[in-house]
């Protein structure tokens, strides 16, 4: 399989298999052969390319635990994790896109070394 980058939460939404979109199975079966991971916080009810926020995190689906996880099952050796965040381009959100960028970095850099 060629590497690919691997964009974490899509899927087949029209699927009724849930692995369709659960990215942990992705992450799961595709990790090892993806060198880029997108990476952004979905709501659990498949909404979003939102930030690595606290109230985003608070009913967002993706966490660092479980990312990395996944990608240490897959047998992944190395992967280069990429912030895949999306603002309106009005306020209010264009006022938050500096902060939102630094919360996200915060939130990752807890699991990611330097």
């Amino acid at each position: 399989m060629q590497p690919s980058v691997l964009d974490v939460d899509h899927g087949d939404v029209a699927s009724a298999n849930p692995d369709d979109t659960n990215p942990y199975v992705w992450l799961r079966e595709f990790g090892s052969v993806s060198p880029v991971i997108h990476l952004k916080q979905s709501k659990r009810d498949k909404g979003g390319h939102w930030a690595f926020t606290p109230e985003h995190n608070a009913d967002g689906k993706i966490t660092g635990e479980q990312v990395l996880a996944a990608l240490e099952e897959s047998g992944a050796e190395e992967a280069m994790l990429v912030l895949e965040l999306s603002h309106r381009e009005r306020e209010p959100a264009e006022s938050r896109v500096l902060a939102d960028l630094e919360a996200s970095v915060d939130y990752w850099r807890q699991y990611v070394p330097d």
